[in-house]
């Protein structure tokens, strides 16, 4: 079956792709739920993908300068407040530049798009841009597999791409990205 000239490649598809061809096909171009949902492991997952998108939105409303003290009042479960204080803790370290929270670019690829969702882009008056990626997960990802990850590669790829538009004249070259998962 060949990709319709509307499909949009994101990270987690081109993570599906690289890992297993046939279940990318199923999944994004036959459209069949891959794989099989497992009763009790996955209850806890939702509840703690939950708690993740949850802190996205926290940080989310911070930046777009929410009241803390409102959104500290949420962040009372285990997790969710222990990467909302590590948040706050981090904040003071960001660089000076407009934040773009929960941002989304898409970038042409011949027919199709890139899309991505920064989970936070600061690009910055000396021309550097800063990414971030809020990690939430149940373990510590190596440093050396991050940068290596489709992820990693893919956002910064689609920030050179779009750097003008980030910065409003000109591009961004590579070695002015900066990316930190958060």
């Amino acid at each position: 079956m060949p990709i319709p000239p509307d499909f949009h490649f994101s990270q987690a598809n081109l993570r599906d792709y690289l890992a297993c061809p046939r279940r990318f096909k199923l999944r994004y171009l036959d459209r069949l739920a891959w794989p099989a949902i497992e009763a009790e492991p996955f209850i806890e997952r939702e509840r703690h993908l939950k708690r993740g998108a949850l802190f996205h939105r926290l940080v989310e409303q911070k930046l777009k300068s929410i009241p803390e003290s409102a959104l500290t009042a949420v962040a009372v479960e285990n997790d969710l407040a222990d990467w909302w204080r590590a948040f706050l803790a981090f904040q003071n370290g960001l660089p000076e530049g407009k934040r773009l929270p929960e941002y989304t670019l898409t970038v042409p690829l011949g027919p199709y798009q890139l899309i991505a969702k920064y989970d936070l882009l600061i690009p910055t008056a000396d021309g550097d841009c800063h990414i971030y990626d809020w990690k939430t997960s149940t373990y510590r990802t190596k440093t050396d597999v991050l940068r290596n990850d489709i992820q990693t590669r893919l956002y910064l790829l689609m920030a050179v791409e779009a750097g003008d538009s980030l910065h409003g004249s000109a591009a961004t070259p590579p070695e002015r990205l900066r990316s930190l998962p958060g």
